[in-house]
């Protein structure tokens, strides 16, 4: 049994290739539990690919409005604490890089998505802006 943190920018569109790393992790070790953000990009993806494969999906939100700017690596650390067998990394910016910080800091094993051996795919969602995305998992 295998927990996964993922983590990736909020304009990460690629939702097969996520897909198919998450697929090739599950065939190794059977996935029981995805651990997200909430937020639209990589995190949506993660949270549909646990509805559709039936495994437990924990979002940890971020306190924005007790925190302000400090809501983020509290969050990255709540998650972090929460000790995923792993933390699968896609493409992103600072955000992701502070997650990946706090992973390493916690002990936990990274994993990269551009160094899984699966294929990249196309773009989904191309002309939706994030919202709609969102709104659509949500009904």
């Amino acid at each position: 049994a295998m927990r996964v943190l993922v983590t990736g920018s909020k304009t990460f569109r690629t939702r097969d290739w996520l897909w198919a790393a998450l697929d090739l992790l599950h065939s190794r070790a059977p996935i029981t539990e995805i651990i997200e953000s909430g937020s639209s990009g990589a995190a949506v993806r993660a949270y549909e690919w646990a509805g559709r494969r039936e495994v437990k999906c924990t979002t940890v939100l971020a306190e924005w409005e007790r925190l302000g700017n400090a809501a983020l690596a509290d969050r990255h650390t709540r998650m972090a604490q929460l000790r995923p067998d792993v933390v699968l990394v896609c493409p992103g910016g600072p955000e992701t890089a502070n997650m990946v910080e706090i992973a390493h800091a916690h002990g936990l094993r990274v994993i990269y998505l551009e160094k899984m051996p699966v294929p990249r795919g196309a773009d989904d969602y191309a002309s939706e802006p994030p919202e709609v995305v969102i709104d659509a998992v949500a009904a």
